[in-house]
């Protein structure tokens, strides 16, 4: 299997995956955010599977996933149901590792191109990639922080959560 094989297999299972974590979250505001995340897996699948299906030069920019979403539009309702379920820390956690081993071939796939399209297709994958790293990333920290944090009014300035 090649890199861009096994980057379609990725965003497959991707694509799979946040189906069913907006499934297991169904009514949240959480179901809405895995409901973008595997659209986004999907059209960034669309657009692998094309390039693999026809020569490199033939890829055009217009076939890219719309990237605006505001995945936090209703930020004090998603805070509130984030903390109501962290038995699924490991969903979250799971997800990141395979969003960041993504970024990681993605990088990997970049450097070795030798099309200039191509190359740009990557750059934009990680670019995507690594907004999910975030978006988990700042799940996961909404989650474990209420079980971390310990504060105190002897203590300076505090970071805001």
């Amino acid at each position: 299997m090649n890199l861009l094989e096994y980057a379609i297999q990725m965003e497959h299972d991707g694509a799979m995956y946040y189906a069913s974590q907006a499934l297991d979250h169904k009514g949240t505001e959480l179901e809405k955010i895995f409901h973008i995340l595997e659209k986004e897996e999907k059209s960034h699948l669309h657009v692998l599977e094309k390039l693999a299906t026809s020569s490199e030069s033939e890829f055009t920019w217009n076939e890219l996933p719309d990237t605006r979403s505001n995945l936090f539009y209703d930020i004090d309702k998603f805070q509130n149901e984030i903390r109501v379920s962290p038995p699924q820390i490991e969903a979250y956690e799971l997800g990141l590792e395979v969003e960041k081993k993504s970024v990681a071939h993605y990088s990997q796939m970049e450097k070795e191109s030798k099309d200039p399209q191509s190359k740009m297709l990557f750059h934009f994958l990680i670019q995507q990639e690594t907004r999910h790293v975030n978006l988990l990333e700042e799940l996961v920290k909404q989650v474990k922080r209420p079980e971390e944090w310990v504060e105190s009014a002897e203590f300076g300035a505090r970071e805001e959560y």
